[in-house]
């Protein structure tokens, strides 16, 4: 029996894929524990964090309810299990007239993949439209939504139970033309935007992604940018869209090694053994998993 090895630190770039294949395990296949609310939960509340130390002042990050439900078991193929929103982020603009960034700060970021926003909807036939108002707290004076951000859920993706609702409610985001941003880190399930390459089995397809869907001015003049990175990749930086033609550049990547250290997800790895479901993953992928295994192991013996 070959001894475990486990590191607090995160070995890999990017993406920790023996963390991140317990995390898309169900809860009836962990024993009844889920461990993705925790991670989401985490995450989530650190984007917001991040975001605010680097939106303009006029800007505020919030978390709020989310586009998504949870399940207690996302497995499930009926819609019959309890669900509840999950929050995610929104940023709000304090003024109509939003301060412009200066040019440095919104340099291009070459994304991997662009799409007609129209295109990439899955427009069933029971589509209701709707307008989302957000009431304004008591105690602050928040101006309009200018962007969600919604970090995905195994039960919402595609080929899930909860998909019907999500897509109801990003569809409903999007002909209110507010901007979307999706962090897609599940490669074991299907993504949310239709014609993306499915992974592993499509070229140009990624294990991990990043989504920012622009309807302005109008859903039919509107674009998808992905920004897909592997398996020991780190972070692309992501261009986030605000109100008018301001943005930020914004590096998911620092939230991600934040969420891992501080909440000591590197107490579920074993990298003396491969992750769960090393299938799903593609033979490159596979061979980067193993090389940088290789890697852990000399570092462990010396």
């Amino acid at each position: 029996m070959v001894d475990p090895i486990r590191l607090m630190e995160n070995p890999y770039r990017g993406i920790n894929p023996h963390v991140n294949s317990g995390l898309q395990t169900s809860g009836i296949e962990r024993g009844g524990v889920s461990l993705w609310p925790s991670f989401h939960s985490d995450h989530i509340t650190n984007i917001s964090e991040f975001l605010n130390t680097q939106l303009p002042e006029n800007y505020t990050a919030r978390t709020e309810q989310s586009l998504q439900i949870r399940l207690e078991d996302f497995r499930r193929t009926v819609p019959e299990v309890t669900s509840y929103p999950e929050p995610d982020v929104t940023i709000y603009g304090q003024s109509p007239v939003a301060t412009q960034l200066k040019e440095s700060a919104v340099a291009t970021i070459s994304s991997t993949f662009e799409a007609s926003l129209e295109e990439t909807l899955d427009l069933a036939e029971n589509f209701v439209g709707s307008v989302v108002i957000r009431e304004v707290q008591a105690d602050q004076e928040l101006g309009p939504v200018v962007v969600r951000i919604e970090l995905l859920s195994p039960s919402n993706k595609r080929d899930q139970v909860g998909y019907e609702f999500y897509r109801r409610g990003k569809n409903n985001a999007l002909f209110s033309t507010t901007p979307l941003v999706e962090i897609d880190y599940l490669h074991e399930t299907l993504p949310t935007v239709m014609t993306y390459p499915e992974y592993p089995y499509q070229r140009g397809s990624h294990p991990y992604n990043i989504f920012v869907n622009e309807p302005r001015p109008s859903v039919a003049k509107g674009y998808v940018l992905a920004y897909g990175f592997d398996v020991d990749a780190p972070f692309p930086k992501v261009t986030i869209p605000l109100a008018g033609k301001d943005s930020i550049q914004f590096d998911f990547g620092a939230v991600y090694q934040h969420t891992f250290k501080r909440g000591r997800w590197g107490k579920m790895a074993n990298y003396a053994d491969l992750p769960v479901r090393f299938e799903t993953y593609s033979p490159a992928d596979q061979a980067r998993i193993r090389a940088r295994m290789a890697t852990i192991r000399e570092k462990s013996s010396d």
